[in-house]
């Protein structure tokens, strides 16, 4: 038996490479909290200014992911589990600046929040739960 072909590809790819910027868009995030505690702690001010600069680029990608979503949105127009995830991707970036934005007031907590979100992201729990309130309608 063969498989059918994907007939969207090229959107497939386009979400992936979407979900490996949010991914990559977190993994600095963690990187930096690390390093502002460091800062914070030693009074190290070259390693303060560092973390502004990828505080920074980290905005830049926030805006970036907004743009890529919205693109393929509308080049695509996404539907069922692919809306759903897209719609995950867009929910974990506004949580992640959000709880950015929040690192200072304790940082180990937005270390814990960064893992979730990773954790989240990678696991094969996002689509099963999305489509768990569809699964009468498949079952007919």
């Amino acid at each position: 038996m063969t498989s059918a072909p994907d007939t969207n590809l090229h959107f497939h790819q386009e979400l992936d490479a979407l979900e490996h910027t949010v991914l990559g868009m977190v993994d600095r995030a963690e990187h930096m909290v690390e390093m502002a505690v460091d800062s914070v702690t030693t009074g190290n001010l070259e390693l303060a200014d560092r973390v502004i600069s990828i505080d920074a680029d980290i905005d830049k990608t926030y805006f970036e992911v907004h743009q890529m979503w919205t693109t393929l949105m509308a080049r695509f127009q996404p539907l069922g589990s692919d809306l759903r995830k897209m719609s995950v991707l867009l929910q974990l970036n506004a949580t992640f600046e959000r709880n950015l934005r929040q690192a200072g007031q304790n940082p180990a907590q937005a270390l814990h929040d960064l893992a979730s979100i990773r954790q989240t992201l990678t696991g094969a729990g996002v689509v099963a739960v999305m489509d768990a309130p569809w699964m009468p309608i498949y079952l007919i």
